[in-house]
């Protein structure tokens, strides 16, 4: 009989253990089902959020192609050639104002010096 009881004792210590080791198995597996959760969520918020940026830039294309087309009045070659040639006009001017800015930058630096020679003169 006492054999009996120690093979019982052994056998309920050993599924003690068992369940314990169960418990503990069927804790990470829980864990790990949180974490898969919320790697999930995550990645589904990170798409909305790729999604709403991907519109967000479809819109902006259409916006500048529709004040491209506006500026340009169509694709025709004709009309970019006539905005290209009118831009190429005002930057001459502009290049030409720039030029005379100069021009009278200098004009006035010796107008300077010769008014500071007189001064010296007298």
């Amino acid at each position: 009989e006492l054999r009996q009881l120690r093979t019982e004792l052994g056998e309920r210590t050993k599924n003690l253990v068992d369940k314990r080791r169960l418990l503990e198995v069927d804790e990470q597996r829980r864990k790990a089902e949180a974490d898969k959760l919320q790697a999930l969520t995550e990645l589904e918020r990170r798409s909305r959020e790729f999604l709403i940026e991907k519109q967000a830039k479809k819109d902006l294309e259409a916006r500048i192609a529709e004040m491209q087309s506006q500026l340009l009045g169509s694709d025709d070659p004709s009309s970019i050639a006539r905005v290209r040639a009118e831009y190429e006009e005002k930057l001459k001017n502009i290049e030409a104002e720039r030029h005379e800015a100069a021009d009278s930058t200098r004009q006035v630096e010796r107008y300077k010096t010769v008014l500071l020679k007189q001064r010296d003169i007298m």
